[in-house]
């Protein structure tokens, strides 16, 4: 008896902390598993997802070593899939629309005072540069002030977890209870996240604070940067009609000028229904919608700039290119 007790004691034990247990995390294709839940298919939904985790009966705790018995799930991991770009299309978004927008602004109030295609050219570059600068500059620095609040939380919610765990355990097991759960239910599941400070350290980032966990890589360079060349790519092509005209014709007339802002409007409004279109990759809505209200924003504030340079051109008694 004595040796069969020594040999079953020898035997290696389940280990749920061994490296060679079954992948819990990355078992489903992303991409495919969001184009499904827009779609509401629900078959597609659980190809994308892989296969079902299979229940393991819980482990006593004298064979894994720990205090509480474990119970585990298996499945085979399949490789996770991520969208590539989707970090900065917020910066290239926002950075095209303004670019264009502004851009063709200036160039509409120009063409409703009736100004030459040169001033059109001055004044749309200097506003390009200037701007883009200044959104490029502005991404910058409110994605790093953001970005370091958010870390300066985390090592606050850190030091607490360090220094009184249980009042964190407590305001954790409050909002689960708020979100519907039973205390039981919360009590265990707070026990468990409490193993893990980085992952309680998240959980409390996001349910008390309302905030993701920063990126460890700072990114705040590469947002102002996509800006500011987002920014001058799209707010150029209001322009490129005035640069043909500047190059290839003679551009001195009242007709010249009209000609050369209708294929300015002609530019403007396809890109901008363009870069709605481009927005609709990483949002729910439909590629048309999406390109319809980014043109229906542009056309408003170029409208209304025109207008206001018109009336203002005649009050003022600017005289336009005859």
């Amino acid at each position: 008896v004595s040796t069969q007790s020594t040999g079953n004691q020898n035997q290696n034990p389940p280990n749920p902390n061994s490296k060679t247990k079954a992948p819990l995390m990355a078992t489903r294709n992303l991409a495919e598993a969001r184009k499904a839940g827009y779609q509401r298919d629900k078959e597609a939904s659980i190809a994308a997802h892989g296969p079902p985790l299979v229940y393991n009966e819980p482990v006593a705790a004298e064979q894994t070593g720990t205090l509480e018995a474990e119970e585990s799930f298996t499945g085979e991991a399949a490789p996770e899939k991520h969208p590539r770009g989707g970090e900065f299309v917020k910066s290239v978004v926002f950075g095209g629309l303004d670019g264009i927008v502004t851009t063709f602004a200036v160039v509409a109030s120009a063409a409703g005072a009736g100004l030459e295609y040169s001033v059109v050219l001055i004044m749309g570059f200097s506003n390009l540069f200037a701007d883009g600068l200044s959104m490029g500059l502005g991404d910058f620095l409110s994605t790093r002030a953001e970005n370091e609040y958010i870390r300066s939380e985390k090592e606050r919610e850190s030091w607490e977890y360090d220094n009184y765990v249980e009042g964190e355990k407590r305001e954790l097991i409050e909002i689960f209870q708020d979100r519907g759960m039973t205390e039981v239910d919360a009590n265990h599941v707070v026990g468990l996240l409490t193993k893990n400070k980085s992952l309680f350290i998240d959980m409390m980032m996001v349910f008390e604070l309302g905030m993701f966990p920063p990126e460890e890589e700072d990114s705040s360079a590469k947002d102002g940067l996509v800006t500011f060349f987002s920014f001058l790519f799209f707010g150029s092509i209001p322009l490129f009609s005035y640069i043909f005209s500047l190059i290839s014709v003679d551009a001195s007339t009242k007709s010249t000028i009209d000609g050369t802002f209708m294929i300015a409007i002609g530019l403007t409004a396809c890109s901008l229904f363009a870069l709605g279109s481009i927005k609709s990759k990483f949002t729910k809505q439909r590629w048309w919608i999406s390109g319809l209200l980014m043109l229906i924003n542009g056309g408003i504030a170029a409208g209304l700039a025109y207008l206001i340079s018109f009336l203002l051109s005649d009050l003022v008694g600017i005289e336009g290119v005859e």
